[in-house]
């Protein structure tokens, strides 16, 4: 009989709110701290590339975020980003590992749209990790975005960072992302990163 023991993600509790990921519960927290409407896993969607269902919704904001740890995304999950802003209209804000100071990228509707104009974007790199980029000529409008801005919080407009930025994904997200910008730094990412979780699995603040 094998003796591996398997390891079992135990879920998060916050806000009466079951998780999925401590990461995702962190997020939410923080969305409190800076009084940020959320939902979570609000609705799914038939996408190109399968079914997927957005981590949050942010209904004053008027976009979906979707949640990953550190090391990024992979080119199937940033392709789902943009199919999803490409069918909504609404812009996708992509949140690797938790709240802090630094630019988050933001897609917008259409941004790598491959069927009407194949001229327009590029993928650089392999199956591993790569970036997406505009051709001469093209216009990349994904931006790189604060998300303690105003647009989070009552949906007036984008705070930017660096618009037309190329797009990381796979093992290209280290060392291709924005870094930390001190402008956007506030007392709500201290909070939601310090924050414990229980025994019994809920995320309290510290």
């Amino acid at each position: 009989m094998s003796t591996e023991r398997l390891i079992v993600a135990l879920p998060t509790y916050y806000g009466g709110v079951r998780f999925k990921s401590a990461l995702e519960a962190r997020w939410a927290m923080y969305f409190d701290e800076i009084n940020v409407a959320w939902r979570y896993e609000d609705e799914g969607y038939a996408l190109p590339s399968g079914p997927y269902l957005p981590d949050f919704w942010l209904p004053v904001a008027g976009m979906h975020a979707e949640v990953k740890p550190d090391s990024g995304f992979s080119l199937l999950e940033v392709t789902r980003c943009d199919e999803l802003a490409t069918m909504t209209g609404l812009p996708m804000v992509l949140l690797d590992g938790p709240p802090r100071a630094t630019p988050f990228y933001l897609v917008t509707r259409g941004v790598f749209t491959r069927l009407s104009d194949t001229e327009r974007v590029r993928i650089v790199g392999d199956a591993f990790g790569g970036y997406w980029t505009a051709q001469e000529g093209g216009v990349c409008e994904t931006i790189a975005v604060g998300t303690n801005k105003q647009r989070l919080q009552d949906g007036s407009g984008y705070w930017v960072e660096d618009w037309g930025a190329d797009l990381p994904y796979g093992h290209k997200w280290r060392e291709l992302r924005p870094k930390a910008n001190n402008y956007c730094m506030e007392d709500g990412h201290e909070t939601a990163r310090t924050a414990r979780r229980t025994l019994d699995g809920r995320l309290v603040k510290s």
